[in-house]
């Protein structure tokens, strides 16, 4: 099915589009999609079938997709392990007001996001996401577009399954909340997380991930970062587990206004312990600095500045060190 463009309007509890079609594909390059139902179930796009979703946004079209109290995009094989579904957007607006953009309900899929504008508005910021997705064998490619919530932006949480194999790769775009976290990891079901490309170049500007408390929290399943810029509330923007970063990169810190913080990935910037007179980018470059000769007086390490410490520091047979925090 390939939707050009048009009107599509419904102000009861049907769906505009209702795919129940196995190995189909509903491709929509342009058009308005409006759904005033009060009925919940009442979609834009109701995927229950095997197949794919594309949404894009071709020269001389446009593509606005527009629900009031239900989700946007909906896609259910809920029951179905062995079933598959593909949601590809590319381009255009898809905005749901006091519900969920996009609700993933199933255990096989991909969702691809290259571009577009996907945006949660609610007045309960606690309850509702941009995209809400379970974890069990989701793969999720964020490459571009903007997705907003004035909740939780990106929600991914723990469904039945009790193996790990959802994965998620945020490579560029945009994700912002306004009132609460932007991307959420509940549950420890997830696979992988990585947050830019393990190469030689560091972008410090995309992907951006801002929230108004957290920019990450994922306190159970470690996440690779490699590029990008976090925002969040001061010494609450990542919350939770880092797994990789490149070798000699650190997490530099920079206060906003508003009592925010930003964190980007690079060299270490400012010195954060010392040892007597001598200052240290970091706290493992100071504990390799201390003695392994089992010395009987302790070497004091002194903390000059909160940091966030992307990787545990190692303490070696025979140093005897004393950490202090220096009321940090």
């Amino acid at each position: 099915v390939v939707i050009n463009g048009g009107t599509f309007k419904n102000d009861n509890s049907n769906s505009l589009v209702y795919n129940v079609s196995n190995n189909s594909v509903i491709e929509v390059n342009g058009g308005y999609f409006e759904n005033k139902g009060a009925c919940f179930e009442n979609y834009n796009l109701f995927n229950d079938g095997i197949g794919k979703l594309v949404i894009n946004e071709k020269q001389g079209n446009t593509t606005k997709i527009v629900s009031n109290g239900s989700y946007a995009i909906f896609n259910s094989v809920y029951t179905a392990s062995n079933r598959s579904i593909k949601t590809e957007i590319n381009g255009g607006e898809i905005k749901s007001i006091n519900s969920s953009t996009i609700q993933n309900n199933y255990y096989n899929g991909e969702l691809k996001i290259t571009g577009g504008k996907i945006i949660s508005e609610s007045t309960n910021s606690e309850k509702y996401s941009a995209i809400r997705t379970f974890s069990d064998n989701i793969n999720i490619k964020i490459t571009g577009g903007h997705i907003l919530s004035t909740g939780t932006t990106l929600n991914i949480v723990d469904n039945t399954s009790s193996t790990k194999q959802g994965k998620l790769e945020i490579t560029g775009g945009t994700l912002k909340s306004s009132n609460s976290t932007a991307l959420n990891i509940t549950g420890s079901n997830m696979e992988s997380i990585v947050i830019g490309k393990d190469d030689e170049i560091v972008d410090s500007n995309y992907p951006k991930i801002e929230g108004a408390i957290c920019a990450i929290s994922s306190p159970m399943v470690g996440i690779d970062m490699y590029d990008g810029q976090f925002i969040g509330t001061q010494t609450n923007v990542i919350k939770g587990k880092i797994g990789q970063i490149s070798e000699g990169l650190e997490l530099n810190s920079e206060i906003l206004d508003n009592n925010l913080e930003k964190i980007t990935l690079g060299e270490p910037t400012e010195n954060v312990a010392k040892i007597g007179d001598q200052e240290f980018k970091t706290l493992q470059s100071a504990l390799e600095s201390c003695s392994t000769e089992n010395e009987e007086q302790a070497t004091e390490i002194i903390i000059l500045k909160d940091f966030y410490m992307p990787r545990q520091a190692e303490i070696k047979n025979g140093q005897n060190v004393v950490i202090n925090l220096n009321g940090k």
